[in-house]
């Protein structure tokens, strides 16, 4: 199918999220870990911190090995991915488009993950208009 798929991450994506059992506190949780997103690219390298790479971080108990993703410790129980507003501004069009691939979702395990554009406006992840392979965002 061709065509541009969005999902907007809103200031109600901790609702939602919550809603889909991503805001879940994990029992016996010590400290949250905090990670900004820094860049609107989708495949990331060293120097980077993309969703994608701090999706994989989170999942991994906040190990940002191989990336820029800079964990931070927060109070409370959930893991929490923001989205830097230097490169993501405030009501700006912020546009993350995922790379076009076979196996492209993003896979979250982190049982307490909480994805927040709250400071940002908004947050769009898309894929490609010209893109031939479907995303999804899988909660497992």
């Amino acid at each position: 199918m061709q065509g541009s798929t969005r999902y907007r991450i809103h200031p109600l994506a901790t609702a939602l999220l919550a809603g889909l059992g991503l805001g879940a506190v994990a029992t016996g949780a010590l400290a949250a870990t905090r990670i900004a997103v820094t860049t609107t690219g989708d495949a990331g390298t060293a120097a980077t911190c993309t969703l994608r790479q701090a999706i994989v971080a989170m999942n991994n108990a906040g190990s940002t090995t191989g990336t820029a993703c800079v964990a931070s410790t927060i109070s409370g129980n959930t893991d929490t991915i923001v989205f830097d507003t230097a490169t993501f501004p405030a009501n700006g069009a912020n546009v993350i488009t995922l790379a076009d691939a076979a196996s492209n979702q993003l896979s979250i395990t982190d049982a307490n993950l909480t994805i927040d554009a709250s400071a940002n406006g908004n947050v769009t992840v898309q894929r490609s208009a010209t893109a031939a392979n479907a995303f999804g965002i899988l909660y497992d």
